[in-house]
């Protein structure tokens, strides 16, 4: 099966040019994928990995491991992640999360696949911090092999860099220790950003680039996503004025999308969502509001919930949390 059939397998939509371009590029261990967001660089990063496990086992890395800067973006990726292999029917290949915070146990099962491929992924601290062999949440017991693992016979994808700090930085320095002292089987870095920044990348790290060409502007579906228009328009309101804005979200308000408003108080937030309850015109039309504290079983509940409130179309209206409180949800009320 050929690359262009594979990706058609894996994801149901034709390869964009720069995503054909990355599969073909040179072997140098390390890479860079600049791609504004949205056009599926987490695809083109998955796919172009499990081809090679198949059907060029001898020059792919083992393990492949993304890692993010947040937690959110962490399980969004998974769930890509899990789509991809579910549509490809590869139950051999498992996915593993390393992710803090969660009130469940970390992941474990992935030492136990060293000789079999899996996807890791997790977010910075967790991931460059066993690199060091220093893994955090982990037994001071484990690190070397926590750091053996990710170390050797890897690749790396560093996602969304301009999030990560000096992260992005201990990356490249740790790809490059690798390269030069040496390891087991190949050691690879991928960089990638919709803004990437090469100035931290040494010149003695020699790399790759891959990213849009003209190819991808002239490509008839790739073209309508990186033309599109996002527009601002300047509405003039009172600061105390939160019934207005209702008003003007509600005469604004698409259906079947999405509406976000954030405001600065929760008492704002409350006189916000009660206003989109009594000025709400259409069944398709609902509120949901939340105040952030800190209730930690709330966070995989309402990102859950906000999931399908995305899906069906609603307004959600959100306050800031407080100077000195945790970015945490806590006294939920649906307005439907």
């Amino acid at each position: 099966m050929n690359y262009f059939e594979f990706f058609k397998l894996a994801t149901g939509l034709d390869p964009f040019p720069f995503q054909v371009a990355f599969h073909q590029r040179d072997r140098i261990p390390t890479h860079t994928l600049s791609a504004p967001t949205g056009l599926g660089k987490t695809e083109c990063l998955v796919v172009d990995w499990l081809y090679g496990i198949l059907y060029d086992f001898e020059n792919t890395p083992i393990r492949l491991v993304f890692c993010l800067p947040m937690r959110s973006l962490t399980h969004q990726t998974r769930q890509r992640v899990e789509a991809i292999v579910k549509r490809l029917d590869r139950p051999e290949i498992t996915i593993h999360s390393l992710v803090g915070g969660t009130g469940t146990a970390m992941d474990r099962d992935w030492l136990d696949a060293i000789d079999r491929p899996c996807i890791i992924l997790g977010t910075q601290d967790q991931i460059l911090s066993r690199q060091l062999f220093r893994g955090y949440a982990c037994s001071r017991w484990e690190w070397v092999i926590h750091g053996a693992l990710l170390n050797n016979d890897v690749r790396v994808v560093m996602d969304e860099t301009q999030l990560m700090g000096v992260g992005y930085l201990s990356a490249i320095l740790l790809q490059q220790q690798r390269l030069e002292k040496g390891c087991y089987g190949r050691s690879e870095l991928i960089l990638c950003s919709a803004t990437l920044d090469v100035a931290p990348i040494p010149r003695t790290l020699k790399y790759g680039e891959c990213k849009i060409s003209q190819a991808d502007y002239q490509h008839p579906i790739a073209s309508q996503k990186l033309g599109m228009h996002k527009r601002l328009h300047r509405v003039e309101i009172g600061v105390d004025e939160v019934a207005e804005m209702a008003q003007v979200v509600v005469e604004q308000h698409i259906a079947g999308a999405l509406s976000l408003c954030i405001v600065n108080r929760v008492q704002d937030c409350i006189e916000g969502a009660i206003g989109f309850s009594l000025l709400r015109s259409c069944e398709d039309f609902g509120g949901l509001w939340w105040r952030l504290r800190w209730l930690r079983r709330g966070l995989i509940w309402m990102r859950d919930r906000c999931l399908r409130w995305l899906v069906l179309g609603r307004v959600l209206f959100s306050a800031v949390a407080e100077p000195g409180e945790m970015v945490l949800m806590r006294n939920v009320m649906c307005l439907c």
